[in-house]
């Protein structure tokens, strides 16, 4: 089982927001400022690849900017 679901959020919209370990990974680091770029040197992938994972994080979400993203992230986080 190389893929594991490595998180799992609140029901959005009917869906599950259940994220893959590697968009766990990119949400991180661009819920760290990252830009794309950034993400695919520390993750040793493809800018591209990393637009992809974006792409498929922003519509489990249901999110269109980085920084929605990282306020959901955050939000899934807090406890309270």
């Amino acid at each position: 089982m190389e893929r594991r679901l490595a998180a799992q959020g609140q029901r959005h919209a009917g869906r599950e927001t259940t994220l893959t370990t590697r968009e766990l990974q990119v949400a991180e680091l661009i819920g760290q400022g990252l830009t794309n770029r950034e993400v695919a040197e520390r993750l040793h992938v493809s800018q591209k690849t990393v637009e992809t994972h974006v792409s498929r994080i922003f519509s489990k979400f249901d999110v269109r900017s980085r920084v929605a993203l990282a306020r959901r992230l955050a939000s899934r986080a807090d406890p309270s």
